[in-house]
Formats: C-alpha cells, structure tokens, sequence
C-alpha cells in the first residue's frame, strides 16, 4: 500500500475501540498494582503545576483535592472502572467514549500534580481516545491515519535526540545506564538472577554498546514509515522489543506506549481477525 493511500479502517472500528479498552483495563489494573489509582492517593500533601494552564485550572478549582479526597476518590475510582468496561461490551456509544475520555484526561492532570513528574506515557491513552471520539468515518480514518504518522515521528524524533544530545556517539551510554539504574538494586540484591544478569552485561561492554546501539536503530527505522506501509509489521515488533529492552535494563516500564502499536496494524490484518471472529459484527456508528 502506498504510503500516501488513506486506509480505510473504519468498518473495523469496533475492534480497535475494543481491543484498545482491554488494554486500558489492563493498564487501569497495573494502576491498581502500583497503588496511583484515585483512592489509592489519599489526598497528598505535595504536588507540581509546572507551567501548564491546565494544571493550574484544575487546581485553582481544587479538582485534585477533591478527586482524591477520601469520600470521592472511591467514586471516581469506580467511574473510571465503569467506562473502561463499557465500550468493551458496547463499542458504539459515542457519548461514554468521551464521558471517559473526560475522566482520564482528569485523573491523567490529577496524577501527574501529585508526582510532580510530568509521566508523558500516560498520554497514549489519551491520544486514542481523541481518535474513537471523532463520529464519521472518513473522519477516523483521516485521524487514524494522522496519528500512524505521528506514532513515527515519535519514535524517529527519539532517535534524533540521540543524536543531538550525543549519546549516539557515547560508547559507554549503555553501561552508564545500567550503572545509573541497577546499582541501588545489585547491592540490595547481590546473589539474585537479575544482578547476575545485569554484571554478565557490565563485564561485556561491547556487546552492552552493540545492544543499545541496536535500540537506537530501532528507532531510527521508524522513518521508513513516512515512505511506506509494508514494514509496518517491523515496526510493531520494534515498540515492544524497545521498550522490553528499556524495561528490563532502566526498569522503566512505557507499558502505555506499546499500545501505540495498534495504528500500525494493517487494514488486511483486521480484516483476518473479523473473518475468524463472529462475535462483534460490524454495525454502523449512531450517536
């Protein structure tokens, strides 16, 4: 397929709204695992607005307060769940996917004042639900579309990074940050699998260089994306392996982001999954 050929995704709607909101329940899951759900919050003492307008609306009204206040954290920990859930039994209402692109965008803002950390992963969410929001077809798919050009822009933009900030150049990049990010935990851990795991790649420094120069790589590949659609399989293999690797090395873990993997997916692709699937036919959208 041609790189400039809008793909015509829209009859397969209802599956990548679908497969999305597993994903988000999921990841609302993780977010209960790592206790940054709403009620898991208890109303904390310290936060950071930053420079963001937004935050500093949210805050001017107290949202942060009271979303997490302990009698209505509980709630809205539950709205969140309830329209996670949702879609995946009814894609087609319109009206409950903004209603949680809504309350995302809320605990998104709250979350990241109280971590004072601006956690930019968390986004990748909200840039699908700005997609499934759109309500004509030719809309979505111009969307869709626009957010796979953009999903290789961010990935290549990294890449670029690399080069700017000269880590690219940096042979010991890979060992200073295995150094940077596993040392708290080889001392506390020094006779377990990982840190044995972790001197096998410290000692052998070149193939420590060869492997994060592979990553950088990966990145770099996604600029083939603006010039053709038929490596996008490649493409999505790259997501997972960049950020496994990430995960394993600077335990940091872009769960959010693999998800951005699904505006590769090819419209043949979901063509298969609708052919051996007969549980979710295809119905047009009506809000």
């Amino acid at each position: 397929m041609p790189t400039t050929e809008i793909r015509n995704i829209a009859p397969y709607r209802a599956y990548i709204i679908r497969t999305s909101f597993i994903f988000f329940l999921v990841i609302f899951f993780w977010r209960y695992y790592s206790h940054v759900l709403p009620h898991q919050l208890k109303n904390p003492d310290l936060f950071n607005l930053g420079f963001d307008p937004l935050y500093i609306i949210y805050h001017l009204l107290n949202v942060g307060h009271i979303l997490t206040n302990e009698n209505y954290s509980y709630i809205f920990t539950i709205l969140l769940l309830f329209f996670t859930v949702y879609p995946i039994i009814n894609p087609y209402n319109r009206t409950f996917l903004i209603i949680y692109a809504l309350l995302y965008l809320s605990y998104f803002i709250v979350l990241n004042t109280y971590l004072t950390f601006h956690a930019h992963y968390m986004s990748c969410i909200l840039l699908l639900n700005v997609c499934f929001i759109f309500k004509k077809d030719i809309n979505f798919n111009f969307i869709w579309e626009f957010m796979r050009y953009f999903i290789c822009w961010i990935y290549f933009s990294a890449f670029i990074w690399k080069i700017i900030n000269g880590s690219l150049f940096q042979a010991s990049f890979g060992l200073e940050i295995i150094k940077t990010s596993q040392a708290s935990y080889i001392y506390s851990n020094p006779n377990s699998f990982w840190s044995s795991f972790y001197f096998f790649f410290l000692s052998n420094p070149i193939l420590t260089s060869l492997g994060t120069l592979t990553i950088f790589l990966m990145e770099a590949l996604f600029v083939i994306g603006f010039f053709t659609k038929k490596l996008d399989g490649l493409l999505i293999l790259s997501i997972f392996i960049i950020h496994l690797t990430v995960y394993l090395f600077v335990d940091t873990l872009f769960i959010e982001q693999c998800l951005l993997s699904i505006v590769l997916i090819s419209t043949t692709t979901w063509h298969k999954i609708a052919q051996k699937s007969k549980l979710f036919l295809y119905k047009e959208f009506k809000f």
